[in-house]
């Protein structure tokens, strides 16, 4: 039961690109380190140590509630508990894509979000970009216009909304 025999038993049933079979660009994934602006980090321990931010109205009843809640705030977007009223913390991510946008003079860009807040921020920056995901519509079409540089070159993208693959849709 190696690799291999699993993957003679499946292949009559399944489509394998052999390596080499396609030539890709390189994929260039470049880390970014950011550190929370002071009152958004003194909000993440308040949150952390205490389940809560009571004048926000968020509360954390579990321990994987306030894990979400935890990543809502280091977005520096958080959803209020009780009706999902969302509230813009701080724009610190943002305005470190808008810095790396500038550096790419133009070059194509694939930015991942999360939250709904998130495409409606990133959107409002660049409302000429398409996207993903978030209520989008004719998805293949858009990766069409993108990989063939017929669109503007940043493509916001819900990793959800990808999860077979971007290529191979014409």
């Amino acid at each position: 039961d190696t690799p291999a025999a699993l993957a003679d038993m499946i292949r009559p049933y399944t489509y394998v690109l052999e390596d080499g079979a396609v030539k890709l660009p390189p994929v260039q994934r470049v880390p970014i380190d950011l550190e929370l602006p002071p009152a958004l980090r003194a909000d993440y321990d308040r949150l952390r140590a205490q389940s809560q931010l009571s004048d926000l109205e968020i509360v954390a009843g579990s321990a994987g509630v306030l894990f979400g809640k935890l990543r809502q705030v280091a977005t520096g977007i958080a959803y209020r508990t009780r009706d999902d009223a969302r509230f813009r913390l701080d724009p610190f991510r943002l305005e470190a894509l808008v810095n790396l946008v500038d550096e790419l003079q133009g070059r194509p860009l694939i930015v991942a979000y999360e939250l709904g807040e998130e495409l409606a921020m990133l959107r409002e920056q660049w409302p000429r970009a398409e996207w993903i995901g978030g209520g989008s519509r004719d998805d293949d079409a858009t990766i069409a216009r993108w990989a063939r540089r017929q669109a503007y070159p940043l493509l916001f993208l819900h990793p959800a909304s990808a999860g077979h693959g971007l290529n191979g849709l014409e």
